[in-house]
């Protein structure tokens, strides 16, 4: 499954890639790619990523 993002919620994840990629010892470019809808997420970590990505949002949107 791939995840979309609005433009909106793109904008607000800018600039976490590198502190969640820290977080999940994995790449930037692994959680960007997430972000931007070019990897599925259907292994353990990129689930663990989406739901902080989504997390990140709702905590932004208060």
């Amino acid at each position: 499954m791939i995840i979309d993002f609005s433009d909106n919620e793109k904008k607000m994840l800018s600039g976490l890639s590198s502190k969640l990629a820290i977080k999940h010892d994995c790449t930037k470019k692994y959680v960007c790619d997430i972000i931007n809808g070019k990897s599925k997420f259907t292994t353990e970590l990129s689930i663990m990523i989406y739901k902080d990505l989504r997390w990140l949002i709702e905590f932004f949107e208060k």
